[in-house]
């Protein structure tokens, strides 16, 4: 189960971090640690050619569990329908 406040969302050994639109992108870009360690393992982007957020391993040797590995699903699974739905209600916006 997953845990928002704000920019920081708490998995169970994992925490996601949201920066914003770096980069003149479009959507959001996060930062996922392990809890206790100073550095990210990797980040979960906007992927275009999917339609759909995707998680990144920062380098190539990440390990996960499955709780972890759910945890990530989870929160691109929602992060993706929330940006969806955001852009539905923009284009319905629209004049």
């Amino acid at each position: 189960m997953l845990k928002r406040d704000g920019v920081v969302t708490e998995g169970r050994y994992i925490t996601i971090r949201n920066y914003g639109k770096l980069d003149g992108k479009k959507t959001n870009t996060y930062w996922v640690w392990a809890k206790g360690e100073a550095e990210p393992f990797g980040s979960i982007t906007w992927f275009s050619r999917w339609r759909k957020y995707a998680f990144n391993a920062a380098s190539g040797k990440v390990t996960l569990e499955e709780i972890c590995m759910g945890d990530i699903s989870q929160f691109i699974v929602e992060e993706t329908k929330a940006h969806m739905a955001a852009v539905k209600e923009a284009k319905r916006q629209l004049p």
